[in-house]
């Protein structure tokens, strides 16, 4: 609720490393967050948004910043943003010293990266919304459904028909797609390039593409045609074209497929989803075929010529600011050393991922507690002057909370309860308070021993 109000229109007056507009509005989030977690007003907030899996407020608004210019370079070309934009980049590029004079421009001067590959054109729509395509589409509700509505159909193979399987693959930071067809004892290659310019979406489009060119160029007549793919979003991107990435490849897909119905008014042409990696033999030698032409790097087929796409630029934004996120998160200089315990298992969650796991508001609260360490035991209330003494009610030591949940005498039952349920292996506190299993038997151990009631 408080972020797209604080955010909104961000792209026109943020300024990047604007010290003054970073911190009011890290304020304001670190209220929001506290009403969010319960966290007590001691908690720092680089904890309290590493348990909340917020972004810190300068990441955040350097994302929509890039999302923004990401967005500018697709719009159609009439678009006056659009030509505002490459009225700005060119003005920009001109310059010997460039002085970014717009904020187009100064957009232009801070995120290089986001400009220097040609981005796909996206169109408000490709087809009309009436328009049916030329094709059938077959998705069943369940994987079983699908496989054995393909093991039904290619169980007598009609020789009448042309079968052909399709997929796309990415391996090694590279994206390839295929198309097979065990009819015509054919295979279709193509190398789509790198992962931060396309995706495996893409790939799987690029595939039914290629099969589609199959159809085209086959030198033999068939009476019907079955395109079987893997990808239940390529299959209804090709059924109902929208407003999204990769349009360029759905639009070739369906100019293809008219001027098959053209050229062939009886065209009996079916595009069937089939769950992969259940043994279907085409489809794994269509997801083989798809690797190989991900590896060779442009050895098979010819080479690709649609732009980079939207989505996997957006791809790469979120995986930078996230990494920068976590590295942030990481070498905080926090009074939450204890957090630094929890970050210590392989399995650690945090954000809904992990607080879920809790029954009620009020277990989640200590949970969060109990995570950074600022939860009102005896040590942290002495420590804040609330009290004279850290000590422990039982008399063996501080009442931390390491003390409290494996050594304190007083909650011996409830600590053999806990150690039933979690095992004696993960009676450790980094697993304890760190393995989303184990959320809900922390939470059961601290509403038995009624410490905080």
């Amino acid at each position: 609720m408080v972020i797209p109000r604080t955010d909104y229109a961000a792209t026109v007056w943020h300024k990047l490393n604007s010290t003054t507009q970073v911190q009011k509005l890290t304020t304001i989030q670190r209220i929001a967050i506290k009403a969010i977690t319960g966290c007590l007003k001691t908690t720092s907030t680089t904890a309290m948004q590493f348990e909340a899996q917020l972004l810190p407020v300068n990441l955040r608004l350097k994302r929509q910043l890039q999302r923004y210019i990401t967005r500018v370079q697709t719009l159609s070309e009439n678009q006056p943003v659009a030509q505002a934009y490459k009225n700005a980049l060119r003005k920009y590029r001109q310059q010997r010293k460039p002085t970014p004079t717009s904020k187009l421009e100064h957009l232009i001067h801070n995120f290089p990266e986001e400009t220097k590959r040609p981005l796909e054109t996206i169109r408000p729509y490709i087809r009309p919304p009436w328009r049916q395509p030329q094709a059938n589409v077959q998705i069943q509700l369940t994987k079983k459904a699908a496989k054995s509505r393909h093991d039904e159909i290619t169980c007598h193979p009609d020789p009448q028909t042309m079968y052909i399987y399709t997929d796309g693959s990415g391996i090694n930071g590279h994206v390839g797609a295929a198309a097979y067809s065990p009819t015509l004892n054919t295979t279709s290659h193509q190398y789509l390039g790198e992962e931060n310019s396309f995706n495996v979406f893409a790939a799987e489009l690029t595939a039914i593409d290629l099969a589609m060119e199959m159809i085209k160029t086959s030198k033999t007549s068939h009476k019907k045609h079955i395109i079987f793919t893997d990808s239940q979003a390529a299959t209804k991107a090709v059924f109902k074209p929208k407003r999204q990435s990769g349009q360029q490849i759905i639009q070739g897909i369906l100019y293809k497929l008219e001027t098959l119905a053209l050229a062939n008014p009886n065209l009996n042409l079916t595009i069937e989803w089939i769950p992969g990696h259940m043994d279907i033999p085409g489809n794994e030698r269509a997801d083989a075929e798809a690797k190989k032409a991900a590896k060779e790097k442009g050895k098979l087929g010819k080479p690709f010529q649609h732009r980079g796409l939207k989505s996997s630029q957006n791809q790469n934004i979120e995986a930078k600011i996230s990494s920068q996120a976590r590295k942030e998160w990481e070498e905080a200089e926090t009074k939450e050393q204890f957090q630094k315990i929890i970050r210590k298992n392989p399995t650690k969650q945090s954000g809904s991922k992990y607080y879920n796991c809790a029954i009620n508001r009020r277990q989640a609260t200590r949970l969060v507690q109990l995570r950074t360490g600022h939860i009102p035991l005896n040590q942290y209330l002495h420590r804040f002057h609330i009290i004279d003494s850290p000590q422990c009610a039982c008399g063996q030591g501080v009442e931390t909370i390491s003390h409290y949940i494996l050594h304190c005498k007083q909650y011996m039952k409830q600590r053999s309860e806990l150690r039933s349920k979690v095992e004696p292996r993960g009676m450790k506190l980094h697993t304890l308070l760190g393995d989303p299993k184990h959320a809900k038997a922390i939470t059961e151990y601290v509403a038995e021993t009624k410490r905080f009631v």
